[in-house]
């Protein structure tokens, strides 16, 4: 089994082929991917929970019938400027059917002054968010990590950062919160099927970070999606790697 924890994939009001479907679904199971969670980023919206739940079983109900091993599940993608939304919970499409996750994306221009009452807003309603590629936020330093992981969120690397495609400063940012065992969930965080990099950064980081970390890290996408308890305490093999922003 292969979850990917974060396929942005088609949201229900995309223009789609069910051939291009075909087509981007094969390629994620040529690719060993037996499971995703699909998270088109959304804004808050009353009748997306329901439109997203209709079109996964329309999406799935394709793929059975071409016999194609692939299951989808549904979530979103929620945009870090909507500072408002742990407000609005109630709107909220969660990762799993526990209502414990929801994926928070961290944009690049994030301001986390703004974000950060927001995010301490869902945990003191016990939910707890799944922050996605804040390695391309630029501006969470080691400290503000280290705050968030401590109040109760998690993060979420992208493979096409941990293999370098989203640039040099994502890639440092990635392996050194890897090497400090900070990253929970490991996705591909694609929209358009590019997932070729996916299993090959989890090779990476067996290689580089030990067998047990790499085991954690699929361990904790099954939990995502079954809402159950993430691993917070890593065994790595090695770790070599500073922050930018410590002081020598």
């Amino acid at each position: 089994m292969l979850i990917d924890p974060c396929f942005i994939g088609y949201a229900p009001t995309d223009q789609w082929e069910a051939a291009e479907w075909f087509r981007l679904a094969n390629q994620l199971v040529n690719r060993g991917i037996t499971h995703i969670l699909m998270a088109p980023n959304h804004p808050l919206d009353a009748q997306f929970p329901v439109q997203m739940d209709e079109w996964v079983l329309t999406l799935q109900t394709l793929l059975d019938r071409r016999g194609i091993p692939l299951r989808v599940y549904g979530s979103q993608l929620i945009p870090s400027e909507y500072s408002h939304f742990a407000y609005d919970a109630q709107h909220l499409l969660f990762a799993d059917l526990n209502q414990r996750y929801v994926l928070v994306s961290m944009a690049e221009s994030m301001d986390f002054e703004a974000i950060h009452p927001t995010l301490f807003a869902l945990l003191k309603q016990d939910i707890r968010p799944v922050l996605v590629q804040p390695e391309r936020a630029g501006t969470i330093d080691s400290t503000i990590l280290t705050t968030l992981l401590e109040q109760g969120c998690y993060v979420l690397v992208s493979s096409q950062s941990v293999m370098g495609l989203n640039g040099p400063d994502a890639k440092k940012w990635a392996w050194q919160a890897l090497a400090q065992g900070q990253v929970h969930l490991i996705g591909t965080v694609s929209e358009n099927g590019d997932v070729d990099h996916f299993p090959d950064a989890l090779a990476v980081i067996r290689q580089r970070l030990g067998r047990n970390y790499h085991d954690d890290l699929l361990l904790n996408a099954k939990a995502l999606l079954n809402g159950d308890p993430l691993i917070t305490q890593f065994q790595l093999t090695s770790a070599r790697w500073r922050w930018p922003f410590s002081k020598r």
